[in-house]
């Protein structure tokens, strides 16, 4: 039996692995993930206890998770710092705005840039409702109803247009 030390070197080598495979330029995305899959099998076959392995994975998989998450949140935190700057460049433009049709100046040329007014073109305004508009001026988007097709289908079995997916697909839960 394989002591936790021993177990987290393997599992470093097998990410440092499985790294170099995803990192090789030369690969498709199918063939680095076929190559993943053979590693990862190869590793779990071994003469190590399986179920050892299989908890240091999991293990492993919520600490990629912790990072993931962290990410999510950086990131979100970056768009929210990105938003908050273009808000205030956007304020800050219309300033500026107000004040060159205050002041009667189009055009305002310095060392560090050139500033000029133009007018946009009109904006278009409806007097009713988009639904009332004549066909040709509409653009209908299809959506599925799933969740009441699922229902359909469990009631009624000779819908032809409609099937449930039975092939073998498991989710993992880690605890």
């Amino acid at each position: 039996m394989a002591t936790l030390w021993e177990l987290s070197d393997d599992l470093l080598k097998l990410e440092n692995l499985i790294t170099l495979i995803e990192e090789e330029e030369n690969l498709s995305k199918d063939e680095k993930e076929a190559k993943v899959n053979q590693v990862f099998e190869d590793w779990l076959q071994t003469s190590e206890d399986f179920a050892e392995k299989a908890l240091r994975v999991a293990a492993y998989i919520r600490h990629q998770e912790s990072i993931a998450d962290a990410r999510k949140k950086e990131s979100q935190r970056l768009r929210d710092l990105a938003n908050e700057a273009q808000s205030q460049a956007d304020r800050l433009k219309g300033y500026l705005i107000r004040q060159m049709k205050l002041t009667g100046k189009t055009k305002i040329e310095g060392i560090d840039g050139k500033l000029s007014l133009r007018k946009k073109p009109p904006k278009l305004c409806l007097n009713i409702d988009p639904r009332d508009l004549p066909d040709e001026y509409k653009k209908v988007e299809v959506t599925p109803k799933l969740a009441e097709i699922k229902k359909a289908i469990k009631v009624n079995t000779n819908i032809d247009w409609a099937y449930f997916d039975e092939s073998d697909e498991y989710s993992l839960t880690i605890r």
